[in-house]
């Protein structure tokens, strides 16, 4: 059998021969992982065995065992002459490994954990010779990193691993001179049209995967399942009695297989012990949970060291009334999953994968940020209200069976493979497999460049040439969406993150620049800018929202999104042809003789290339006989792929029905002037792809037109006229001559949020010794106002009061808030004031303060990980809140608020009461007195500094520093 019947059986759906490959066979969180993916395929009738590096007593512990007829469970068998310590060298080890896996002709080779073993990563790049197909398995970040599973806050990998690495001592760990060797090396294993297959274990890891790899030859999720009928709800006073637990005690039960690991949060664990001792009992099951018991010495502490055979699990769960984690890094989460299926709601953060499983307000409640306090209240509220608690459950219990069944996980294997082999098929060339036809030979002297602003069919235009045979051998396609030399560093400069895209742009421009290839095409549409910048914006979710599932955004928050950033979004479109199109190939748009009916032209330029240009809604109809054509082919086919019917927006999301319909919502109701739209389509790139007629059917499709059943409310963006309607409402009122709920100030922490309170609250209290009211400790720990009204200023804690927006106080005219989710929204009717200060000071000081709290340990290991969450979120916080301004915000820098001249204080003052008289002589007087301002901080003389270290730091962020005007210090 060859490689072309492996991929007709899989696409048949018929019985397999199934190998895994892993490090711990059924060891751990990732072998029971694998354990559950081998149940869900034996399940389907599958053959399956496995090649591990170290077998335990697992693999014994749990037979599979199935009526007559059903598939056979081979067993697992260990290498053990390829174990850390036998002096095998790398290519013998990966011959080794190669002859073992063909000895067993397997049809589908699928690869979990590989790095507890220490094999090299490119035994997945060997293993592309055999017939079979060979699928690569992400339990964590391992395959897309340079050497870690969890790289914490440190972002490098997205952009380029290498020697800095902070961690390379930690496990895996790796000499970090080949660091940069080995993140370059996965990027040429996964990617492009050769590349091996991903398979992720949640949606998130999918993200991840895609983000870093940039260009991926295929990766989709598959999510864990687990077995629902051995994972279920039981009588809680039949476990406890077996467990010999109290049954009058409200039971919290905490799981993970090493406690010691600080990624589970083991310090927050002993918060929550210490915080909740007369209401709640503790059972620990993982390592070390033995010794968490005997260290703390409570009765109410309980523990069952490491439960090895996972048919124990449920028991331990049915006997707890809540499941508690404090991960704070997590690609899933097992045991979010075993507690649902349980029907026991968890607690837990708000990080990776967790959502998808534990979701919050139907059998979880999460908490945004790392809080101790935050997990707190999410357990006493689960402790103080039983209905939500069995409401919780019940969800949890109906989500699993649902969607984490073996069977829920054995239907998307076959869905993924089926997918995977079809594509595969596509890609295969019509001369045979050994690629020596003429036909074949003539394609491998092409070089194609699919280049697009986006959302124009490239993709499809991919897939269209793959399938036709082009992409293999020497020949070679690349979709980017940037050439221009001169825009390439300022892009990474933007963003870091797409490091992976702008490598492959810079490797495609060389390869044009070398003229080594017969023939370079380039190929790039437009579409209607309208519809393109919609789906721009649809396909760059998170930069918008966060990490919010389409479904918790209303469309009349989306539109408002989107009215807001159209501007920017039409102007990159007609931009890029500019500085990608015109400027790179020395070609005019207005000098192409673009045929509108047909909706397309072909340039033919100096150094052998050609250029097609066409527009979607014409010239799609007509690429396909044209590029057959140019190439010499009899016909080329271009198929429809990663549309929104296909739902590959929002996968991440694991919501596509909601974003379906919201797309569809938002085309149905978006709406512009007929102004704005004669300005979009007078531009000379409208004006080039689309003749007069296309262009009135486009302005009849997005004009708002007066009348009842088209009214829609005009965002509120007139800082004057929000400024008049809350003078004209609040008259006579003196309490509060300002609108209530209309101002927040958003600040990233120990950004001077509190000195600019106590300044606001000395100018209207006209004393430079006012008395504060309710003055407490704030939700952080620290000391706040919880609410506080004086003379007009009504203000809101938030963290210490209500933690609500609006206020619970109707009367609350000021709110704080430092929106650790990213998911604040930002209302067209609410004024803002932004504050924000130099990311190393602050992330210093943000430290200081949480380990003076009792929230963060302080050492070297506690700082290194803090430091980079903090750097990044500072970073993710200036995207958000100060990169997309408007007219609702007003911008304050902590340097500026402490000026003698009073400047930034009459600003803020301007801003929230645009029509009375400032008093400026009275503002110098409070910058003057005392205001609780440390001295500027010596950054240098910080116990934990490194240069290094701070170096890197300030590299993350360096584009985001320079925009604001900061000056850099370490680089």
């Amino acid at each position: 059998m060859d490689r072309k019947q492996t991929l007709e059986k899989l696409v048949r759906g018929e019985p397999l021969k199934v190998l895994f490959l892993n490090d711990l066979g059924f060891q751990y969180g990732a072998g029971i992982a694998s354990q559950r993916q081998i149940r869900s395929l034996l399940e389907l009738g599958h053959e399956v065995a496995g090649l591990c590096c170290f077998e335990g007593i697992e693999e014994g512990a749990l037979p599979f065992a199935f009526g007559p007829g059903r598939a056979r469970w081979q067993g697992m068998e260990q290498l053990t002459e390829l174990q850390p310590g036998m002096q095998v060298d790398e290519d013998a080890l990966i011959h080794t490994v190669f002859r073992n896996i063909q000895a067993r002709d397997p049809d589908l080779i699928i690869a979990g954990n590989l790095h507890g073993t220490l094999w090299p990563v490119k035994i997945l790049w060997a293993l592309r010779d055999l017939r079979a197909v060979t699928v690569a398995y992400m339990h964590d970040l391992y395959l897309v990193t340079g050497r870690c599973a969890y790289p914490g806050g440190c972002s490098a990998f997205m952009s380029g691993c290498d020697q800095s690495c902070p961690t390379p001592t930690e496990h895996p760990a790796l000499e970090p001179e080949k660091i940069a060797a080995a993140w370059r090396e996965r990027r040429h294993i996964f990617c492009g049209t050769g590349g091996v297959a991903l398979a992720t274990n949640s949606h998130w890891t999918l993200s991840m995967a895609r983000a870093a790899l940039a260009e991926p030859y295929l990766a989709d999720a598959v999510p864990l399942g687990l077995d629902t009928h051995l994972f279920r709800p039981m009588e809680r006073r039949v476990a406890r009695e077996l467990l010999g637990l109290p049954q009058d005690r409200f039971i919290a039960l905490i799981g993970a297989v090493n406690h010691d690991d600080l990624r589970k949060g083991p310090h927050f664990s002993e918060t929550l012990i210490k915080s909740l001792p007369e209401h709640v009992d503790w059972l620990f099951f993982g390592e070390h949970s033995l010794q968490i018991k005997a260290s703390l010495g409570l009765p109410h502490v309980h523990a069952t060291g490491l439960i090895r055979d996972i048919r124990r699990l449920p028991l331990l769960y049915n006997a707890a009334d809540i499941f508690v984690g404090a991960s704070l890094e997590e690609a899933f989460g097992q045991t979010y999953m075993e507690a649902a299926a349980c029907g026991i709601p968890s607690v837990a953060f708000r990080v990776g994968g967790i959502p998808e499983v534990a979701r919050h307000g139907s059998n979880a409640r999460l908490v945004d940020g790392f809080s101790a306090a935050g997990l707190i209240e999410g357990i006493e509220f689960l402790r103080q209200n039983p209905q939500a608690r069995a409401a919780f459950g019940r969800s949890g219990r109906s989500l699993a069976v649902a969607e984490f069944s073996l069977e829920a996980q054995g239907k998307r294997w076959t869905e993924y493979l089926c997918g995977l082999a079809r594509r595969k098929l596509a890609s295969l060339p019509t001369g045979g497999m050994n690629g020596n036809s003429p036909a074949r030979r003539e394609r491998n002297r092409w070089l194609f460049a699919v280049h697009s602003a986006g959302k124009v069919g490239s993709t499809s235009i991919v897939a269209g040439l793959a399938e036709a045979g082009f992409g293999t051998g020497t020949s070679r396609i690349f979709q980017t969406h940037l050439l221009n030399p001169k825009t390439l560093e300022g892009a990474y400069r933007r963003n870091p993150m797409g490091k992976g895209h702008l490598d492959a742009s810079h490797q495609l421009l060389d390869l044009m620049q070398a003229g080594d290839f017969q023939h370079c095409m380039v190929i790039a549409g437009q579409r209607d800018p309208v519809a393109q910048s919609i789906s721009i914006f649809f396909q760059n979710w998170s930069k918008y929202f966060g990490d919010r599932a389409p479904r918790e955004c209303s469309p009349e928050l989306v539109l408002e999104k989107l009215h807001q950033n159209l501007p920017r979004l039409t102007r990159y479109i007609f931009d890029w042809w500019k500085g990608q199109y015109e400027e790179v190939f020395d070609v005019s748009l207005a000098a192409c003789d673009f045929d509108r009916a047909r909706g397309l032209a072909v340039v033919h330029t100096e150094h052998k290339r050609t250029l097609v240009i066409y527009n979607l809604e014409r010239g799609m109809k007509h690429l396909p006989a044209v590029l057959a054509q140019l190439t010499g082919l009899r016909a080329l086919s271009i198929p429809r792929v990663n549309t929104v019917a296909d739902r590959s927006y929002f996968k991440e999301y694991g919501s596509d029905p909601d974003a379906e319909g919201l797309y569809q919502t938002i085309l149905e109701t978006f709406r512009l002037s007929e102004d704005r739209l004669d300005t979009i389509y007078r531009h000379p790139v409208s004006r080039t792809f689309y003749d007069d007629e296309q262009t009135t059917a486009f302005k009849n499709r997005w004009v708002r037109r007066p009348g009842p059943s088209s009214k829609r409310a005009t965002p509120a963006h007139d800082r004057g006229l929000i400024a008049s309607a809350r003078n004209s409402s609040s008259a006579g009122n003196g309490s509060s001559d300002t609108r209530q709920r209309d101002i927040t100030c958003i600040s990233y922490p120990r950004s001077g949020h509190h000195l600019l309170v106590q300044l606001l609250l000395r100018y209207y209290a006209r004393t430079l010794r006012p008395k504060p009211n309710q003055f407490v400790a704030d939700g952080d720990g620290g000391k706040g106002y919880a609410r506080l009204s004086s003379h007009g200023m009504s203000y809101c804690e938030y963290y210490g009061h209500c933690r609500s927006i609006p206020c619970t106080d109707p009367s609350t005219n000021f709110q704080k808030n430092h929106d650790f989710g990213l998911d604040l929204p930002d209302l067209p009717n609410c004024l803002y004031i932004v504050q924000y200060r130099y990311p190393l000071d602050s992330v210093v000081s943000y430290f200081e303060f949480k380990h003076a709290i009792g929230h963060i340990k302080d050492s070297p290991e506690a700082w290194l990980r803090f430091s980079w969450k903090a750097t990044i979120y500072w970073q993710s916080f200036i995207r958000k809140w100060v990169h997309e301004n408007g007219t609702n915000k007003l911008f304050v820098s902590y340097k500026e608020i402490l000026r003698p001249d009073g400047s930034c204080l009459k600003r803020v003052l301007e801003y929230l009461r645009p029509d009375e008289d400032i008093d400026i002589g009275f503002i110098k007087k409070c910058i003057k007195q005392k205001t609780g301002a440390v001295k500027a901080r010596n950054i240098q003389e910080f116990r934990y500094f490194e240069h290094r270290h701070f170096q890197r730091l300030e590299a993350l962020v360096r584009a985001e520093i320079e925009d604001l005007g900061f000056k850099l210090r370490f680089n």
